[in-house]
């Protein structure tokens, strides 16, 4: 599909927050520490200036906002998908923390929920940056599916729905019940049911946790596939997001 309007704007978004034990990390890029780069284009033939559903992708570890942004562009929606780099500078391009492998349980989920304290912000700036129709909703793979869960348990989240592909959380992350249920954003989650990395029973107990919570959505188990994104995924991913769309008043069809 032709992208019309690409604006490809590379947006320099101060964060509210800084991770201070980065300011000795020599994987951290000192372009973006305390700052993301966000690269922000409309699809499906949309003005740069309409007002639009906002979708943000949050890349995995070592990829770009660039690489990610491609792959799982919403083919056939008309919406503005905005996608930060990481903090981190990892392999060729950029993560969100530090390798899962390398971490305590402890210090992985504290990690997790730095992240999601940087983009929560920076997501609702874009918002009011762009001329935006309902809340955005937010999308990611492996480290980022992990921020965009995060995101999702936060009591402010600044989001509709999240779609996460590959994505789990530590039990210290869960979500609980609140009163305020109907406010909740939608959680659909996508999982590759060979995944080695991030195991799907891990996958299935996080979902099961949001369900536990009150949160609406679903969770879709792919047989025979590891950590990547299929065809397949990539479709029940623009189906989702179409029909979160739809259900907050902003269709993108």
């Amino acid at each position: 599909m032709r992208l019309t309007s690409l604006t490809l704007v590379a947006v320099l978004v101060a964060a509210c927050r800084r991770d201070a034990s980065s300011e000795q990390d020599p994987n951290v890029d000192p372009r973006t520490r305390g700052r993301l780069r966000f690269v922000v284009q409309t699809t499906g033939g949309a003005p740069a200036d309409a007002r639009l559903p906002l979708v943000v992708a949050l890349h995995g570890v070592g990829d770009t906002p660039e690489g990610f942004a491609q792959l799982i562009l919403p083919t056939g929606l008309r919406v503005r998908l905005a996608a930060p780099a990481g903090p981190r500078v990892q392999g060729h391009g950029f993560g969100w923390f530090p390798l899962r492998s390398l971490l305590t349980d402890e210090r992985w989920g504290e990690y997790i929920a730095e992240a999601a304290a940087v983009v929560a912000p920076e997501i609702a700036r874009l918002a009011q940056v762009y001329p935006t129709c309902g809340r955005p909703v937010v999308t990611g793979f492996a480290q980022g599916a992990m921020v965009a869960l995060a995101l999702a348990a936060r009591p402010d989240a600044p989001i509709g729905g999240t779609f996460p592909i590959a994505g789990e959380l530590p039990p210290s992350l869960w979500p609980h019940a609140r009163a305020d249920a109907g406010a909740l954003p939608v959680v659909e989650m996508f999982q590759g049911l060979d995944d080695r990395r991030v195991r799907a029973d891990k996958a299935r107990a996080t979902w099961e946790a949001f369900h536990a919570a009150g949160y609406p959505g679903a969770y879709h188990g792919y047989p025979g596939l590891t950590h990547s994104v299929s065809p397949d995924e990539n479709l029940a991913l623009r189906d989702a997001l179409a029909a979160t769309l739809r259900a907050q008043g902003c269709p993108a069809e």
